[in-house]
Protein backbone atom coordinates (compact mmCIF):
# COMPACT_ATOMS: atom_id res chain seq x y z
CA UNK A 1 0.00 0.00 0.00
CA UNK A 2 1.72 3.83 0.95
CA UNK A 3 4.75 4.17 1.65
CA UNK A 4 4.29 6.58 4.53
CA UNK A 5 6.04 9.58 5.59
CA UNK A 6 9.82 9.54 3.52
CA UNK A 7 12.05 11.86 5.05
CA UNK A 8 13.97 14.51 2.84
CA UNK A 9 17.77 14.54 2.91
CA UNK A 10 19.03 17.78 3.40
CA UNK A 11 23.11 18.78 3.01
CA UNK A 12 24.88 20.29 6.09
CA UNK A 13 24.78 24.13 6.36
CA UNK A 14 28.53 24.44 6.54
CA UNK A 15 28.42 27.21 9.06
CA UNK A 16 26.18 25.95 11.76
CA UNK A 17 26.01 22.29 10.43
CA UNK A 18 22.38 21.87 10.53
CA UNK A 19 20.07 20.58 7.45
CA UNK A 20 19.30 23.32 5.18
CA UNK A 21 16.45 22.38 2.86
CA UNK A 22 15.96 23.72 -0.71
CA UNK A 23 13.69 26.30 -0.12
CA UNK A 24 16.01 28.44 2.33
CA UNK A 25 19.53 27.44 1.29
CA UNK A 26 21.87 29.75 -0.61
CA UNK A 27 24.79 27.78 -2.62
CA UNK A 28 27.96 30.01 -2.84
CA UNK A 29 29.16 26.79 -4.79
CA UNK A 30 28.77 23.10 -5.81
CA UNK A 31 29.04 22.33 -2.34
CA UNK A 32 29.07 25.25 -0.06
CA UNK A 33 25.43 25.92 0.78
CA UNK A 34 24.31 27.67 3.85
CA UNK A 35 21.34 28.90 5.33
CA UNK A 36 20.11 33.10 5.00
CA UNK A 37 20.98 33.50 8.39
CA UNK A 38 24.27 31.80 8.45
CA UNK A 39 25.56 33.40 5.24
CA UNK A 40 27.58 35.82 7.22
CA UNK A 41 31.14 37.50 6.74
CA UNK A 42 33.24 35.29 8.94
CA UNK A 43 35.38 38.82 10.24
CA UNK A 44 32.35 41.15 11.19
CA UNK A 45 29.37 39.10 10.86
CA UNK A 46 27.16 41.72 8.57
CA UNK A 47 24.74 39.62 6.07
CA UNK A 48 26.22 38.44 2.45
CA UNK A 49 24.63 38.85 -0.24
CA UNK A 50 25.89 37.56 -4.00
CA UNK A 51 26.73 41.09 -4.47
CA UNK A 52 28.77 41.52 -1.45
CA UNK A 53 30.66 38.11 -0.84
CA UNK A 54 34.49 36.81 -1.34
CA UNK A 55 35.37 33.70 -0.44
CA UNK A 56 38.63 31.80 -0.15
CA UNK A 57 39.47 28.75 1.32
CA UNK A 58 36.06 27.36 2.61
CA UNK A 59 35.54 30.96 4.33
CA UNK A 60 33.94 33.85 3.29
CA UNK A 61 33.55 37.94 3.92
CA UNK A 62 32.15 40.86 3.24
CA UNK A 63 34.36 42.28 -0.05
CA UNK A 64 35.59 44.88 2.84
CA UNK A 65 37.27 42.76 5.06
CA UNK A 66 38.56 39.93 2.29
CA UNK A 67 40.48 43.04 0.16
CA UNK A 68 41.43 45.09 4.16
CA UNK A 69 43.01 41.31 4.96
CA UNK A 70 44.96 40.91 1.56
CA UNK A 71 46.23 44.36 1.27
CA UNK A 72 47.79 43.78 5.43
CA UNK A 73 49.31 40.42 4.27
CA UNK A 74 51.13 42.70 1.01
CA UNK A 75 48.65 40.32 -1.42
CA UNK A 76 50.04 37.26 -0.23
CA UNK A 77 46.81 34.65 0.20
CA UNK A 78 48.24 32.07 2.02
CA UNK A 79 49.11 34.85 5.33
CA UNK A 80 45.73 37.05 4.88
CA UNK A 81 43.83 33.79 5.34
CA UNK A 82 45.24 31.67 7.45
CA UNK A 83 44.09 30.27 11.28
CA UNK A 84 46.35 32.85 13.69
CA UNK A 85 47.40 30.76 16.61
CA UNK A 86 46.71 31.43 20.08
CA UNK A 87 50.38 32.12 20.38
CA UNK A 88 50.61 35.05 17.54
CA UNK A 89 47.53 36.48 19.25
CA UNK A 90 48.99 36.25 22.32
CA UNK A 91 52.41 38.05 20.86
CA UNK A 92 50.35 40.99 19.27
CA UNK A 93 48.67 41.84 22.52
CA UNK A 94 52.10 42.19 24.44
CA UNK A 95 53.70 44.28 21.98
CA UNK A 96 51.25 46.65 24.07
CA UNK A 97 51.72 49.23 21.38
CA UNK A 98 49.03 49.69 18.12
CA UNK A 99 49.67 51.56 14.94
CA UNK A 100 47.76 54.65 15.94
CA UNK A 101 49.68 54.97 19.11
CA UNK A 102 53.01 54.93 16.40
CA UNK A 103 51.65 57.44 14.65
CA UNK A 104 50.64 59.69 17.71
CA UNK A 105 54.48 59.05 19.23
CA UNK A 106 55.83 60.05 15.31
CA UNK A 107 53.59 63.00 15.20
CA UNK A 108 54.55 64.32 18.70
CA UNK A 109 58.26 63.61 18.18
CA UNK A 110 57.65 65.86 14.81
CA UNK A 111 56.15 68.90 16.63
CA UNK A 112 59.15 69.01 19.15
Amino acid sequence: MGRGFVPIEAPACRACGKPVYLAEQIVLDDRAKYHKRCFQCEQCKCQLTALNVAAFDGKIFCKTHFHERLAHAGGKYDKAFRETTEAEEKEGRDKGSSKGDEKKKKKKDNNN
